[in-house]
């Protein structure tokens, strides 16, 4: 039953916190951040230097520092933690799909994931 009351009061916090919701206000990303936080597992827990330092073929299409200037590939500057690790590693899995990202992260390590995703929350989007 643990997981039950996990997803009982992850939905409350959702609903009770304003911008919460996958549509909330960029301004309110806060509120999003502290979700993510008090939920069990949620946070992924990678070091951001070691994420930088495997970022590099990151940059080509995302940039540098996460803020990609194309609109075809998305900003990962800012993103949660736990949303970054989580796609990465469904694109390294086959869950999610594309080409591209596919290869770039079927050699990632569980612990590669965690550092880039850690990386590319904590800079700031432009």
């Amino acid at each position: 039953m643990p997981r039950l009351t996990t997803v009982l009061f992850s939905t409350c916090l959702m609903m009770a916190m304003p911008g919460a919701h996958a549509g909330g206000d960029a301004s309110k990303g806060h509120a999003r951040s502290a979700m993510m936080m008090a939920m069990p597992g949620a946070h992924a827990g990678g070091d951001a230097s070691k994420g930088h330092a495997r970022s590099a073929v990151c940059a080509a299409c995302h940039g540098a520092d996460g803020n990609s200037t194309n609109a075809m590939w998305p900003k990962l500057a800012g993103q949660h933690e736990a949303y970054l690790a989580k796609q990465l590693r469904d694109f390294r899995t086959g869950t999610r799909k594309d080409p591209g990202m596919s290869a770039m992260a079927a050699p990632l390590s569980d612990d590669d994931i965690a550092n880039l995703a850690a990386y590319f929350s904590q800079q700031k989007p432009k």
